[in-house]
């Protein structure tokens, strides 16, 4: 084997467990080799998404294109990296043509369900689902398609039986065990749903999503987050309207924002106290940076409320100093919300790590 096909193999074995950086760093001979050139873009394309560059990614992809244009891999890979740049009609594009390569590909046939439901075009991405299935009922991740979008259509049953249909095919993806706990969850089984979130941390403990999921098991707490704070911020709008003073204005925002953050961290603290003591303990950073959430909304507040003091008088509860306060206690805010996150900061694109839309391209012979 050629130095340039071991760099590949050994590219394809660090991308299989998320070392995208390492991969990066051995791909040089093979792209500059004409032979391997269009394999090596696809996996520079997938390592950039990875660490969440999507458009450095589209240019790797469309690179491999240019060497090898009729390669269905490059067209998946340009499709998500389109969908990371928010073109969601071109990634679309890109989809369907992957599939019009490979029309039997589940990989090519999964993405293209995912994108029709980020499109909104549910009806399309049963039909591709169906599609996935036919073409490889033996595949877990055909399963997961249905599952997925039977999901978006909230047709619980039917997505746990194809999630359970699909672990049975393999027992230690966790992405299907990901999707069957939230489906469980979403039928009101919590404390079954937290076995089986469990099960997916064990099966892969460096997927966040487990955590996410067990953190969330009390209450349905991101709608109770968020429906909370447009409540606050909501009243806040109509006393301004009333000619409300700016510190009073101040101190509701700070009483509800604080009040938010108590009542929803004790939700998460109590739904999640029946799972075993060091999945507790585990937790304890998942219900921290929920409460950090609360004080990143409290720095957006006083920094709407500081501008808007500025043209009001210190009679009246406002003035340059009450404002610059306002302003201080965001900055301040900000950095302790920073400061004492637990574990790495979220990421808009987290999108992008989940490996059942990056599976690796297997070089044949």
């Amino acid at each position: 084997m050629s130095s340039e096909r071991q760099a590949l193999a050994k590219a394809h074995s660090l991308v299989a467990l998320n070392r995208w950086e390492d991969a990066l760093g051995l791909l040089g001979p093979a792209l500059a080799d004409s032979s391997t050139v269009a394999t090596a873009q696809c996996l520079r394309a997938q390592c950039l998404l990875g660490l969440d560059q999507p458009r450095a990614a589209r240019q790797a992809a469309e690179l491999a294109l240019a060497a090898a244009p009729d390669d269905e891999w490059a067209h998946r890979l340009r499709a998500l990296a389109l969908l990371g740049t928010g073109r969601g009609r071109q990634a679309l594009g890109a989809a369907r043509e992957a599939v019009r390569l490979a029309p039997d590909s589940v990989p090519a046939l999964n993405l293209l369900a995912s994108v029709q439901l980020r499109r909104g075009a549910g009806d399309e991405a049963k039909k591709t689902a169906a599609a996935a299935l036919a073409a490889d009922p033996h595949d877990a991740l055909a399963h997961l398609t249905v599952g997925t979008v039977a999901v978006a259509d909230h047709d619980w049953d039917a997505a746990e039986v194809a999630c359970r249909e699909g672990l049975r095919l393999d027992p230690e993806n966790s992405d299907l065990a990901i999707a069957l706990a939230t489906v469980i969850k979403g039928s009101g089984r919590r404390d079954e749903a937290a076995q089986v979130y469990l099960a997916a941390a064990r099966s892969d403990p460096t997927d966040a999503r487990a955590r996410h999921g067990l953190a969330r098991l009390g209450v349905p707490l991101l709608a109770v987050g968020w429906f909370g704070k447009f409540v606050i911020f909501q009243a806040a709008r109509i006393i301004i309207g009333n000619g409300g003073r700016p510190t009073f204005v101040a101190a509701l925002l700070a009483a509800g924002l604080a009040a938010g953050a108590l009542i929803t961290t004790l939700l998460r603290v109590s739904g999640t106290r029946g799972l075993p003591e060091p999945v507790r303990i585990g937790l304890r950073g998942e219900h921290v940076n929920a409460a950090l959430g609360w004080l990143k909304a409290a720095a957006i507040a006083a920094i709407a409320v500081g501008i808007w003091s500025f043209n009001i008088s210190s009679s009246d509860g406002g003035g340059i100093g009450f404002a610059v306060g306002c302003i201080a206690f965001a900055v301040i805010a900000s950095l302790l919300a920073r400061l004492f996150r637990v574990g790495p900061r979220a990421s808009p694109r987290a999108f992008f790590k989940r490996i059942w839309c990056l599976r690796p391209h297997r070089p044949s012979g």
